[in-house]
């Protein structure tokens, strides 16, 4: 509220004379008080009067209460030496004015109610023509206002603004204080329209600021203030109204406030702040980009104007988020989201519980954690959100905005979680929220609209016909009343449309439908197509024009769903979960109707899908929750790549296998690959990506690891649970480790750096002779294996006899052969006694293996009649995907009728020959185990139920010694073996023959003299080098589900975990590892 200058009055040009500084001032003017307000001669009143004021002046400028004290001192003793005179309306009007001021410094409403005493006081005596009525009345008005202020007593509001009225109509317009009387009145009446919502109180006020804006020359300091209350004023109007112009206008006044107010002047930051505001809403209505930049700027630098530890600085800062936050509504940019977040979360730390700014800090955090969860779809997000929105309303009972928000919130959870008590909490707070917004409020709309959303909801799971009718009664109403050109229409169109189509599949009434479809449509094309709800509110108009494809079954409806669906997913807008989700609606719609679909667009859709994998399975979320991702969509790659297998396309096949298998991995590897190429031509970038990716690696939650719970000499201070703290500062790693991405490829020669490869570079990479990957795919509709060979070419295998369900049922066999040998227990367990269930169980699985997926690709590679050549041993990677993951197709193999087995790394075709690289099948028939010699028995001449033995005993080490695996080495050693001593690892697969068996023995050693004739995994057992050498196997995969921990992941993670300065991750059977570490001499499991 503006205060009026004192003028007028008798006195007033009366000063104290003496020194100039402030101090010297009232020192002088307490000496003169203190000698006399004892004296009683007829001019003392006179002079006091002149002291009070200057005392008061004084008191303006130091703040100190001694000066106000003496200059209320002074009024009363001019008033007892003047009973009846006729300057006794001015000395009121003085001490009303004094008396005010003592209670604002004090807070005492004894003050007060003196104060408004005195003000009536000085009325009764002035005449309605006194020139200083005018002021008078003013002082009153204040006194009124600072009461209702405090107490709230409407009437003293508006004897206030009768006093402020009878004030302007009494001053001429050329009075220097007629502009501060406005802008009084205007404080008045907008404070009645606060408490009341009368709109023409909101009317006068805006006249009257206008008013004293147009007195105000620019040179006038106080014309900030009225430009800013005019903004103000007029911004309300727009909120309430609706009406473009207001909000026009409130804009071009805050900034000509902005550009006559320094720096240094106290309101600024204010100012700044009102203007990001109002900026906020022109954006909302108009759906602009520049005003919320120009708003995120506006608050950011009323932030840095403010001072730190100021009490108003968490304003500002709450405002920003805000900003950011429909920055993000618009752009997508998770940046802005997780900026937010953080924004808030310090701005609720900072102020005090009853601070203004927390309720509504509390609502927009849980908008935000609201918005993250849509984005994320972690459950965690959507309960914090509900319970800021909860505390939101303890702080401020009955507010409709929270009110609304919650329902929102709690509507989510219902769709989540599916619990009644959830829509029910949802449909009231939303029905509260309705109740409290006036009929004219221009956000009772979209209130409506969210009210009739969540009436269809509940409809769509308890079937309730009148749910369905107050649905669509409440969203027709919340369309007619937007109006046109406001964003929110969209809202209550889209929702409008999906009541209608409820209601067509209720009735089937053909007009709901063409409705649904009008609506839906009508909200798309209301909206730009680079807002961040394009694709939800095409996907809605995808599935009623699906709806209408389904009566009608034409070409025509089919390509015009289809369309909509394709237009939903095309480009990086909104929630990669919803683009996700709204693909596979339209492969389902390819998959039902094939008579209607073709290969190209179904190939397209399935290339959207995977385009969004990386988006989906973030690499800013948990480990665990990538897993879960990971396994949800995981079958939607084999999908895609049975799709370009049937349209003949192989290399993109190919390109789908490798970019969509083992993606957390993949995104695990990618954090370790060396950037050698980058850092000798963008040393700073490659620095900068190193730091994110450290910090990434370091902050890790433990809890989402995949922990080896074998470990026991983990360090255990690495496994403290995660924080939010920690949880938020991994998320923005992430995002600003893929904005680097961005710019290091925009440079040239780094296009493609850290992309999944394409089929040339996957078909050209260098492999050794006589090398083949086989890569796996299993889907509902075909099976199929992928050879690449050494030389580029592209072989396909199908794979007929091999189904889904028959890859899952083999994995349950897996899993519960795994269980009943007891290798998911800790520590050493004694081999099992042989029953044969488990060995029968065992070969049956590798039978399969063999008869299903291993046979087909070496027969179509013809591999099966290659003769036993060591010189040209042939090499194949097994590359499994879905259900083949747990499985041990390395093993597979076929018993025969002289006991001896084919492998799935078999060189040769007769019966006669073993495997190579592969373990021996534990299948056999009772007459191979017969015939089964000595060295497959246990040291007790028992036939073990799983595999081969070898014995604790120097025979078994002898065959490991160097002097041994020379003569079953070909000769000449490949050239990486005869390499210098320098060269620091190599990887060598020895196949060793035992009887007439093979096996396969897997090392990673460091090329010494001694290891380079011979490579010996002897290290293993030396004391001096235990340290250099570690053999970790894969194990104990089924115990926390097939699932979430593939074996790839598992068996990776242990070799980067571990402590050896060189690691080797063996793939085998767990009993039988921990046979072979027995016979190795180390430690058993579970031992330290």
């Amino acid at each position: 509220m503006e205060e009026t200058r004192i003028v007028g009055h008798v006195g007033a040009n009366m000063s104290f004379s003496g020194p100039n500084s402030t101090q010297e001032r009232a020192q002088s003017a307490q000496s003169a008080l203190a000698a006399l307000v004892t004296n009683d001669s007829p001019d003392t009143a006179e002079k006091l009067i002149s002291i009070g004021v200057d005392l008061w002046d004084c008191y303006r400028s130091t703040q100190k209460l001694e000066h106000l004290e003496d200059a209320v001192l002074a009024m009363r003793r001019a008033l007892q030496l003047r009973p009846d005179g006729r300057d006794r309306p001015g000395i009121f009007n003085h001490l009303c004015v004094f008396l005010r001021d003592r209670f604002t410094h004090l807070g005492l409403l004894s003050d007060l109610g003196d104060a408004i005493d005195a003000g009536r006081r000085a009325l009764k005596g002035t005449a309605e023509e006194d020139s200083d009525l005018c002021v008078y009345l003013n002082g009153l008005g204040n006194a009124l206002q600072t009461r209702y202020d405090n107490i709230g007593n409407l009437d003293d509001l508006r004897y206030a603004i009768s006093a402020y009225t009878r004030a302007v109509d009494l001053m001429s317009d050329e009075h220097p204080d007629k502009p501060a009387l406005y802008s009084n009145l205007g404080t008045g009446y907008h404070d009645s329209f606060q408490r009341t919502g009368r709109v023409g109180d909101l009317n006068d006020a805006v006249t009257a600021y206008n008013r004293a804006v147009a007195l105000t020359v620019d040179s006038q300091p106080d014309k900030v203030f009225y430009l800013n209350a005019l903004g103000g004023s007029l911004r309300d109007r727009f909120e309430r109204l609706g009406s473009l112009d207001d909000l026009e206008v409130a804009i071009s006044m805050l900034r000509s406030a902005i550009e006559l107010a320094p720096d240094s002047h106290s309101r600024k930051p204010m100012l700044l702040d009102k203007l990001g505001m109002t900026l906020q809403l022109r954006s909302g209505r108009l759906d602009t980009l520049d005003d919320i930049e120009e708003a995120v700027m506006a608050h950011q630098r009323a932030f840095d104007l403010l001072p730190a530890g100021h009490v108003d600085k968490s304003g500002p800062l709450s405002n920003l988020s805000l900003a950011l936050k429909t920055r993000y509504d618009s752009t997508g940019d998770i940046e802005d989201l997780e900026r937010v977040i953080q924004i808030l979360r310090l701005a609720i730390s900072t102020p005090p519980e009853n601070h203004r700014f927390k309720p509504i800090q509390l609502g927009n955090l849980g908008n935000a954690l609201q918005n993250r969860f849509e984005r994320l779809g972690d459950l965690a997000d959507l309960e914090s959100a509900i319970q800021s929105h909860r505390r939101a309303i303890d702080l401020a009972p009955g507010n409709s905005f929270f009110l609304a928000n919650l329902g929102i919130a709690l509507e989510y959870r219902f769709k989540q979680l599916h619990k009644q008590e959830d829509i029910e909490a949802a449909i009231s707070a939303k029905q509260e929220a309705v109740e409290r917004t006036p009929e004219r409020h221009p956000r009772l709309p979209t209130r409506l609209a969210n009210l009739g959303g969540a009436f269809a909801i509940r409809f769509q799971f308890f079937q309730q016909s009148s749910d369905l009718e107050n649905a669509i009664e409440l969203l027709r109403r919340a369309v007619s009343l937007t109006p046109d050109g406001h964003p929110d229409k969209v809202y209550g169109l889209t929702n409008l449309g999906g009541a209608l189509q409820l209601r067509f599949d209720l009735s089937h009434n053909i007009g709901d439908l063409e409705d649904a479809i009008s609506a839906h449509r009508l909200a798309t094309d209301l909206t730009s197509e680079d807002r961040g709800s394009r694709p939800h509110l095409l996907r809605n108009l995808a599935v009623a024009l699906r709806s209408r494809f389904q009566h009608e079954q034409t070409q025509e409806s089919f390509d015009a769903a289809v369309a909509s669906f394709l237009e939903a997913t095309d480009r990086q807008l909104g929630s990669p979960l919803q683009r996700f989700h709204i693909a596979v609606l339209c492969i389902v719609m390819f998959v039902e109707h094939p008579e209607f679909s073709s290969p190209k667009p179904l190939l397209k859709v399935y290339s959207r899908i995977l385009s969004t994998l990386p988006e989906v399975i973030w690499i800013g979320n948990t480990l665990r929750r990538r897993y879960e991702e990971s396994a949800r969509v995981g079958a939607m790659v084999n999908a895609a790549v049975a799709a370009a297998i049937d349209a003949g396309d192989l290399p993109r096949a190919l390109e789908w296998l490798e970019e969509g298998r083992a993606l957390v991995w993949s995104q695990i590897l990618t954090l370790r690959t060396p950037l050698h190429e980058l850092r000798e031509q963008h040393p700073d970038l490659a620095n900068a990506l190193d730091g994110f990716i450290h910090g990434m690696q370091k902050i890790t939650p433990a809890h989402d690891m995949l922990r080896d719970t074998d470990a026991v000499h983990e360090d255990c201070s690495r496994l403290l649970p995660a924080t939010d703290e920690n949880a938020d500062r991994h998320r923005y790693l992430a995002v600003k480790y893929e904005q680097l991405l961005v710019e290091i490829r925009s440079h040239a020669g780094f296009e493609e750096f850290l992309r999944p490869k394409t089929f040339e570079h996957l078909a050209a990479s260098p492999h050794p002779p006589n090398t083949r990957v086989v890569i796996i795919n299993v889907d509902h509709h075909r099976s199929d294996a992928i050879v690449v060979s050494s030389g580029g070419s592209v072989t396909l295998v199908p794979l007929p006899e091999l189904t889904l369900t028959r890859a899952r049922k083999l994995r349950s066999m897996w899993k519960a052969h795994l269980e009943n040998s007891g290798v998911r227990k800790r520590a050493m367990i004694e081999v099992p006694s042989d029953d044969g269930q488990e060995g029968l169980r065992f070969g049956v699985i590798l039978e399969r293996l063999w008869v299903w997926v291993t046979y087909p690709v070496l027969q179509a590679l013809d591999l099966m009649d290659v003769q036993q050549d060591t010189g040209n041993l042939q090499h194949i990677t097994w590359c499994p995907t879905g259900p083949l993951m747990q499985l041990p197709l390395h093993a597979a193999g076929r018993s025969t009728r002289t006991g001896r087995v084919a492998t799935s790394g078999a060189r040769a075709n007769d019966e006669e020959k073993g495997g190579e690289g592969g373990e021996g099948d534990d299948g056999e028939e009772q007459e191979g185990r017969k015939r089964t010699s000595r060295a497959t028995r246990g040291p007790n001449g028992r036939q073990t139920p799983i595999g081969w033995w070898i014995p604790p005993t120097r025979q078994t080490r002898e065959v490991v010694r160097p002097s041994f695996l020379p003569s079953i080495i070909p000769a000449p050693l490949p050239p990486v073996f005869a390499s210098s001593p320098s060269a620091p690892l190599a990887c060598l697969a020895v196949v060793v023959r035992l009887q007439r068996r093979y096996v396969a023995v897997s090392a990673v050693v460091p090329l010494s003299s001694a290891c380079a004739a011979s490579p010996d995994v002897a290290p293993t057992r030396s004391r001096r080098n235990r340290a250099y050498l570690r053999c970790l196997p894969a194990r104990r995969l089924a115990r926390t589900g097939v699932t979430l921990r593939p074996a790839a992941a598992v068996l990776g993670l242990r070799v980067l975990r571990a402590r050896g300065r060189r690691c080797v991750g063996l793939l085998c059977h767990p009993a039988r590892w921990r046979r072979l570490r027995a016979c190795s001499g180390e430690r058993p499991f579970g031992r330290k």
